[in-house]
């Protein structure tokens, strides 16, 4: 081998690492825990409390459209009912309509027909009579009372379609109340001295009188709407005098 070659081969041997130097050795290195990065950076987290306040002023707001629709429905089916009971022709064709498993009222019953109209509305289907009862609870006094559609549409997003449902209910239970007791009372003797009963309405259920005991004493003032065979007095105010020792 000539000069230069005999050169080259050198060189290229010197470049080569000796036998062993490129093992790797085994030194201790400290292992560092790495945190995984967030989902999302921080200004993400505050969009996502931007948007959970968006959804909930969309729920609010389709509350909101879901009991003004109501407000409007019920409105609508009362002055429906109220035009039904005032034409037989209308009446019939009512009755005559497909009620699918609801029973259809009788002829007889047009009296009766804002509450056939709000049955007819809410429909068919588990729980939609209970519903239906409870519309015309809440409703049907208020319409029959009024007769106005913007007075009861006023009235029924003030007070709430439970409460004036509560309300009317403990009216009728007075009413009904005091024609039980009327029922079951014996017959006025002269001696005992004037005998005279009477139905009580009130605006708000008296809650406090309800409480009182036999012998507590009270104030009413009203006016006598109703006299003959049954007597209803609507009660404008009350108060309770005093009350027994121990009530």
């Amino acid at each position: 081998m000539g000069g230069p070659a005999r050169t080259s081969v050198k060189t290229a041997n010197k470049n080569q690492p000796r036998i062993g130097a490129g093992a790797i050795r085994n030194k201790h290195t400290p292992v560092r825990e790495i945190t995984p990065p967030s989902s999302a950076p921080s200004s993400d987290k505050q969009n996502y409390a931007q948007e959970l306040l968006q959804l909930r002023n969309l729920r609010i707001e389709k509350r909101k459209a879901h009991r003004k629709a109501l407000r409007d429905g019920l409105v609508r089916t009362c002055e429906i009912g109220e035009a039904l009971s005032k034409d037989i022709s209308a009446w019939k064709h009512f009755i005559a309509a497909d009620w699918g498993k609801l029973k259809p009222p009788k002829e007889h019953e047009r009296s009766d027909a804002i509450r056939w109209a709000i049955k007819f509305w809410v429909g068919e289907g588990k729980g939609n009579d209970k519903k239906a009862s409870f519309y015309f609870r809440a409703v049907g006094p208020l319409w029959t009372r009024m007769r106005s559609a913007k007075k009861v549409r006023a009235e029924i997003k003030r007070m709430g379609l439970r409460k004036l449902h509560d309300r009317h209910a403990a009216k009728r239970s007075v009413t009904k109340a005091a024609a039980h007791a009327k029922k079951k009372s014996p017959a006025p003797q002269p001696s005992a001295g004037l005998v005279w009963s009477f139905a009580a309405q009130f605006d708000e259920p008296p809650k406090e009188l309800f409480r009182a005991r036999v012998g507590q004493k009270f104030r009413l003032t009203g006016v006598l709407t109703q006299v003959g065979k049954q007597t209803l007095i609507s009660v404008q105010s009350w108060k309770l005098l005093e009350r027994k020792e121990g009530a």
